[in-house]
């Protein structure tokens, strides 16, 4: 037999029962595409917007934080909700290179790279994680946050402990964007 959401049944039914048990499945499915952080470029009066599935960001010399920016130095604001299973103590560390000043819940607890923060007691749930980055004026552009906790050593904050739930407003932006981009609107109307 088998037992799915309480249900027991001898085998799975026909192809449109397979697409209900597909519906009632999905919400475990979808919950992973919502681990992601969301980053703010902003240059002079340019701005653009996108989500990630990770609080990273590296730009090669030369090259373009996004296509709505020109080569240079950018500022970059990274922000998520770090989900925390369970009252534990943790240490975060940016790397890379820039400045960066990172808050957990409004509270500034870094102001540089390279320097671990003090250790940060949070409660289970979502805790709001924001960056503020700026690149460096010459060479990569580059940032990584790691993380540490009671039970595991320093490791990348990775996306299965992010959550974002703004991401339809930024893909609606990137995907007119885009629209725009492969019309070619700007020939005629600037």
């Amino acid at each position: 037999m088998l037992l799915l959401r309480g249900f027991a049944h001898a085998a799975l039914p026909s192809w449109p029962g397979r697409l209900l048990w597909f519906w009632l499945l999905s919400p475990c499915l979808v919950s992973e595409s919502y681990a992601e952080a969301r980053l703010t470029f902003t240059q002079g009066d340019r701005e653009d917007h996108r989500v990630q599935p990770e609080m990273a960001l590296f730009v090669p010399v030369d090259q373009t934080a996004t296509p709505f920016l020109v080569p240079g130095s950018f500022q970059c604001v990274l922000e998520a909700q770090l989900v925390v299973d369970r009252r534990q103590q943790l240490r975060f560390e940016m790397k890379g290179s820039g400045q960066a000043k990172m808050s957990v819940n409004g509270e500034e607890i870094l102001e540089t790279l390279g320097t671990p923060s003090e250790d940060l007691t949070l409660a289970p749930g979502l805790h709001r994680l924001k960056i503020a980055y700026r690149s460096p004026d010459q060479g990569e552009a580059q940032l990584r946050v790691y993380w540490s906790g009671e039970d595991f050593l320093q490791e990348p904050l990775s996306a299965s402990h992010l959550k974002w739930s703004e991401t339809q407003d930024v893909d609606r932006l990137r995907q007119a964007r885009h629209q725009i981009a492969d019309l070619n609107c700007v020939a005629c109307h600037q």
